[in-house]
């Protein structure tokens, strides 16, 4: 994801869901790829499933709690996951 091979993110985070479905931040990794291959009704249904996993998650909670939340990349990544559906606040 980091570098921006969306494609490849998709590949891995998909085998790390098969291991284990609920998993929080492979499902916050697929809806931003997801939204950065322009899959945004894709990204759309992921976020959707992710809010039911993660009822507290917000654009500015993950920032707070993300360690990348502070730089451009982090800032980027919130972007997608506001534009796929989660919640500011």
């Amino acid at each position: 994801l980091t570098a921006g091979n969306y494609e490849r993110a998709l590949e891995l985070i998909d085998d790390s869901l098969r291991v284990n479905a609920l998993h929080r931040s492979s499902l916050r990794v697929k809806t931003i790829a997801l939204c950065e291959l322009d899959k945004v009704k894709e990204a759309k249904e992921t976020m959707s499933f992710l809010k039911q996993v993660d009822k507290e998650l917000t654009v500015e909670s993950y920032l707070r709690m993300h360690p990348a939340g502070k730089n451009e990349v982090g800032k980027l990544w919130a972007s997608a996951l506001e534009k796929s559906g989660l919640p500011v606040n």
